[in-house]
């Protein structure tokens, strides 16, 4: 199912984990954003390694197998990288998102995705990624 699907009304889109799925922060809070649809371009369908843009939803399907997204070396503050578990899959079929020499939060320069999950990667202060 992608983001587009999960559309809420007044033209937002709820991010959030399903049921159940533990936060990928540890915090125990369960992370919920709403974006409004206009804020994001497009959503493309990933199905093999890729370079991930800024502003779009990456509907990233791993059915077929397991891959990496890899973030922009150059990245700006504020700037927000969008993904979706589009088959439910990366519980079995792990997406990778390689962070380019830079660290998210936990100081590590990988973050592997192995709960269906829909979030956003944003880049914060010093170039720390942040996940939500």
């Amino acid at each position: 199912m992608s983001l587009w699907d999960k559309a809420w009304p007044g033209g937002s889109i709820r991010l959030g984990l399903p049921n159940g799925a533990a936060p990928l922060d540890g915090s125990g809070r369960m992370p919920v954003a709403y974006l409004p649809l206009e804020a994001l371009e497009t959503s493309e369908l990933r199905t093999e390694n890729f370079d991930v843009p800024p502003g779009i939803i990456n509907d990233v399907d791993t059915r077929n197998g397991g891959f990496t997204g890899t973030l922009p070396a150059e990245k700006r503050e504020g700037q927000r990288f969008f993904f979706n578990d589009f088959a439910g899959t990366w519980g079995t079929n792990n997406f990778i998102i390689d962070g380019n020499g830079s660290l998210f939060g936990d100081g590590g320069t990988r973050l592997v995705c192995n709960t269906p999950a829909c979030f956003w990667v944003f880049v914060g202060a010093e170039g720390v990624l942040n996940v939500r």
